[in-house]
């Protein structure tokens, strides 16, 4: 790949790429739980995968395939939130090509810890936010896709993603948003990309949120071709 700048500087970049179908992990709505996550075989949810455990590393760094349909994604026992460490998880989530895929993002937030890197989600639709945990009690300040820990978090891609009916939650005075990174000090973020997203419309409003992104402590993004409709 040859790159020129406006000024016109240029650069070259080159790589190889192994294809291996193992690294796939596909699901659809008429998959198993018990099936092995092949094209042929898919698994049926994201639950079917994460096994309620963080820890659980049996199918980490897979790329996760999700066909048309609809999902309600559940990861770990108790919150039912998606918790994903490096080396213990998939770290890219796509739609199958010409499908679409949705899901239901009301019981469970996904959090991306310490030094997760190459996070990649594409040509998925989230519809809603987690407003309730299971055993009672609203939560505050709801976002969907969040990022924390004390290590940097590199190359994060969100491309062809739609988010709709997002709420800021109980409070919704602390940066409620789809994706979401805190101030970090010395942790910071590189080279993370949002285009050609659709986010909206937002849901109900508060007076600070719900955004479609609030990032903090990141250098080095690309915002292109995205589409913003009634959000705050």
């Amino acid at each position: 790949v040859r790159v020129t700048d406006q000024e016109g500087a240029t650069t070259e970049a080159r790589w190889t790429v192994t294809v291996d179908s193992g690294r796939f992990l596909f699901l659809s709505p008429d998959g198993d739980a018990a099936n092995p996550g092949t094209i042929d075989a898919p698994m049926r949810d994201v639950a079917d995968w994460y096994r309620g455990d963080p820890d659980d590393a049996t199918f980490a760094d897979r790329i996760v395939v999700f066909r048309g349909g609809d999902y309600l994604p559940i990861g770990q026992d108790g919150n039912e939130n998606l918790r994903m460490e490096i080396g213990s998880k998939p770290m890219s989530y796509i739609g199958f090509p010409g499908e679409t895929p949705t899901l239901d993002a009301t019981r469970a937030s996904w959090t991306f810890w310490a030094g997760t890197t190459d996070v990649f989600f594409a040509g998925l639709r989230f519809v809603g936010s987690k407003l309730m945990n299971p055993g009672g009690g609203v939560v505050n300040n709801a976002r969907n896709i969040s990022f924390y820990g004390e290590r940097n978090h590199d190359r994060i891609t969100f491309f062809e993603v739609t988010a709709e009916d997002i709420a800021p939650g109980a409070l919704g005075n602390d940066n409620p948003a789809f994706v979401w990174r805190p101030s970090s000090g010395s942790r910071r973020g590189h080279y993370w990309a949002f285009v050609n997203n659709h986010f909206g419309p937002g849901g109900p409003r508060s007076g600070n949120g719900p955004r479609p992104v609030s990032i903090s402590c990141v250098s080095y993004v690309v915002y292109e071709g995205n589409t913003v409709v009634d959000w705050h």
